[in-house]
């Protein structure tokens, strides 16, 4: 399962841990969109940690970016290459669907499997060939002008899966499962997220330690086994060591 995040201005940074943890765990290309205010600008094919953060950080700190949306990905069947990350234009160019970088109106990022994959591309880029680019020749701004029985169809067309589609006027997120991750972000699945270890639990077990009185426990003489007896008078039981010793040959 592929993670997305969409996130808005004023909003705080990932840090460098999180985006390890969301790669470590969708480990097959990370990619990229954001709003500037002309268009949608979307970079795609990482598979390094550190330049994804890096271009990440640079694109937050410009003064033209509104919103950014962040993909990871695991694959589904496809090849595992630059052209299946996300995001993908709304096209019918497959080189622009494959392209590494570049701008376009309506930028889509999806999580879930939404229909069969081949070997050059991915579920999603045949969603966007097959059912959204109908939709964007007949209303580019569909997403942002659904009625409630549209959304409601559109819901049910997608049903598993969560997407991300992005144009200058606005951005709207679908499915079901979508949630505030610790008010930086809208993510569409949080298995991703390190568990927190419970400190409060660990202080009461040392404080329970510390006041164990073990003088006792020290102060016992301990008791000679019998199977080490050496007087013939002494009663001595056979051990398991005995049996595991007779039982070797």
């Amino acid at each position: 399962m592929c993670v997305c995040a969409l996130q808005t201005k004023n909003q705080e940074n990932f840090t460098y841990d999180e985006i390890v943890n969301m790669m470590r765990r969708n480990p097959d290309g990370a990619g990229m969109m954001w709003n500037d205010g002309k268009s949608i600008k979307y970079r795609k094919g990482y598979f390094n940690v550190d330049e994804f953060y890096n271009d990440y950080l640079k694109i937050r700190k410009m003064s033209t970016t509104k919103e950014i949306a962040i993909h990871f990905r695991i694959g589904t069947g496809s090849n595992i290459d630059v052209a299946n990350c996300h995001p993908f234009p709304i096209t019918s160019v497959k080189k622009r669907l494959k392209a590494s970088h570049g701008s376009c109106d309506v930028g889509v990022m999806m999580n879930g499997i939404i229909g069969a994959s081949t070997q050059e591309l991915s579920d999603t880029a045949l969603y966007v060939l097959s059912n959204l680019k109908p939709y964007y020749d007949f209303d580019r701004r569909f997403f942002l002008h659904f009625t409630k029985n549209n959304e409601c169809l559109f819901e049910n067309e997608i049903y598993g899966c969560r997407f991300i589609l992005m144009s200058k006027e606005g951005t709207r997120l679908f499915g079901v499962g979508w949630s505030d991750y610790e008010g930086k972000a809208m993510v569409s699945n949080r298995y991703w997220i390190p568990k927190k270890v419970d400190f409060d639990y660990y202080s009461r077990l040392w404080d329970y330690l510390d006041s164990y009185d073990y003088d006792d426990l020290w102060n016992d003489k301990p008791q000679r086994a019998n199977r080490f007896a050496t007087k013939k008078k002494d009663k001595r039981h056979k051990s398991y060591i005995d049996y595991l010793e007779e039982a070797v040959v």
